[in-house]
This record gives C-alpha cells, structure tokens and sequence, in this order.
C-alpha cells in the first residue's frame, strides 16, 4: 500500500515512476502538506496490490480503496467521512462458510488519484487510506469447521467448542490494511522552490522560497527569531533571522533584509510578505558558503521554519541537475 498527497502531473497510476513522482512532487503517509493548489484540493493518489499469500496461507483478491477524511469543525466537534475510491464495494463476493472456499471477482491492483470535494483549504485535516479484501472466513470458523462441528447436532459439539455455535461471533471477516494519516494544516508550506548548488571551494548556495496559505501570529519578523533549517542525515545549511532584524516596509505586510556580506549566517537577502488575504511568501538567498554537508544525489531534503511555538516542514526527493539539488514543489 502506497499513499501519496500533491500536485501530480497526468494520471499518476498510469506513469511507471509513480513512486518516484509521489516523493519529488508530493508528501507520502506520516506526511504534512501546505496548499499546494492554492484553493484546490491536493491530489491524492492510492496504490494497492494484494498480499501474495505464502507458508500455505491463499492471497485474497481486494474489493475496494476507500479514503477516510478527519476534521475539526468550528466549535471543536470531529468529523470523519468515507470515500469509496477503487475497486467495487458491490463485486459480489462471498466465501462458503462450511468449506471456507471464496467465489466472486476481485482485484490483484487498485490504483486511484481522487481530490476531497469538500476541501476548505483553511481547515485543517487528514486523510488516510483504507484497502479491504474480499471476504473470508473469520479464524474461529476455520477452527470449529476443523474439528468437525455441526451446530445443528448439539450432542457432537466437542468439550470447549460449544462457542462455535452459540458465541455470535461472525463467521466472516475482510482483511484490510491502512496507511498513516497525511496532514493537511493551511498554515504549513504550501508551494515550495528549493536549490542548493554545490561547487565546493567556499562557493556554495542555497535559495528557498515557500508560500503559506494562512500566515500565524507566531511568524511575526517583529517579535519573533525565524528559524530555517534545511537537512537530511545531516544538516545542510541553518540559519537564524533574528526578531527585529528585518526591516518593515510597509507595516504587517512587507519585510526585508539586504546583507551583502551574508551577516546573519549567511543570508544575503531575505523578503516576507503577507498579502490581503493572510497568505505568506518567505524567501531567502545566501551568499557563496561552504556547504560540506550537501549531498549531490537525488535523496529526501526536509525544510523546516520555526518561529516561536510556530514550526512547517516541508519533506520532498530533491534531485540533481548539474551542479544543484533542486525541488520540484
């Protein structure tokens, strides 16, 4: 099971490097993801294959993807709905609960891209994925038709079997797997430009840009230390914009820093700006530097900025073109 959030390109479940793509233009499950799309939903894509079988056991064919989307509403209630996604709920599939043999069609693969159609892009949500088998028999029917019992016949039930007829248990079950939740929080990083070049000799860089769809109080230039850290095993470049430093231009909107000798910590400019509508664009550039740490293959980067109690992380597979490592959203 694969589970994926972004901005993917084309039908996803039809590209042989789905996998590839859903890390370098989106988040997988465990994930936290910003308003990649502006307004519109990310798109989630679901990936499914099913279990092999082995050591005796059959592999089951899969009826359905579902996707299970949580919130908060305003006054604090949670909320949960089921989206049927792939496959069939309705195939038709049953299993013989006195051999234990199943009959029906089902599906060896589910792949679906699907996008929330009640998506608000200021609320806060996740969404996880669900895949369930066609039906099969529960352990206990396995066990009590095992041992031979026949519930219609009281006196042949064994000693310690007589749960099998009278426990109500269900005789049949659906195994299913699910992923982690992908968080979804409008104040996260949203689109995202990320390039480290490499040329070593003390002439490294590194330029960010990251959009948030709604900006928090604790992000204030004014009052708070904004933090940014990019790094994998590693941290590749750190740095600190101390509160105060930025210089408002115009009030609660724009900020800027112009340092040209790279004073703090190597930032050789620095802009934040919120517009009209809460939305926020940080961007930062250095002056050359001496980044040890980066790595020029294609491996996951993780962003982070910290501002107070406020933190956002942006997590991708940055590639190589050249002599940059470069994200893709």
């Amino acid at each position: 099971l694969r589970f994926f959030a972004g901005d993917y390109k084309g039908d996803p479940c039809a590209d042989p490097e789905l996998v590839e793509k859903g890390y370098s233009r989106g988040v997988p499950m465990g994930g936290e993801l910003g308003a990649l799309r502006k307004k519109k939903s990310p798109m989630f894509v679901v990936s499914a294959f099913k279990d092999p079988g082995g050591g005796g056991d059959p592999s089951t064919p899969l009826q359905r993807v579902q996707i299970i989307k949580g919130w908060l509403d305003e006054l604090g209630q949670t909320h949960e709905e089921v989206f049927e996604v792939a496959g069939d709920p309705d195939n038709g599939a049953t299993v013989d609960t006195d051999t234990c043999t199943p009959a029906g069609t089902g599906f060896d693969s589910l792949c679906a891209v699907w996008e929330d159609p009640g998506f608000d892009p200021a609320q806060r949500a996740f969404y996880y994925a669900r895949v369930i088998e066609n039906p099969v028999c529960r352990w206990s029917t396995h066990l009590c038709n095992a041992e031979g019992v026949d519930c219609d016949i009281p006196a042949s039930i064994p000693a310690g079997l007589e749960n099998c007829c009278e426990y109500g248990a269900p005789l049949t079950i659906q195994e299913r797997a699910w992923s982690s939740p992908i968080w979804y929080r409008p104040e996260s990083i949203g689109k995202f430009k990320g390039a480290v070049k490499v040329k070593g000799e003390g002439k490294d860089t590194v330029k960010l840009k990251a959009s948030l769809q709604s900006v928090p109080a604790e992000l204030d230039p004014n009052t708070e230390d904004i933090t940014i850290t990019v790094t994998d095993d590693d941290t590749i470049y750190a740095a600190t914009i101390s509160a105060g430093t930025m210089t408002e231009k115009k009030p609660g909107a724009v900020w800027a820093l112009s340092e040209p000798s790279g004073t703090p910590d190597g930032i050789k400019k620095a802009t934040f700006k919120i517009n009209a509508k809460g939305e926020g664009k940080l961007s930062v550039s250095t002056v050359s530097l001496d980044l040890a740490n980066a790595d020029l293959t294609n491996h996951f980067v993780e962003t982070t900025i910290t501002a107070s109690t406020y933190s956002a992380r942006h997590s991708r597979l940055w590639t190589v073109k050249g002599v940059s490592l470069k994200s893709q959203n």
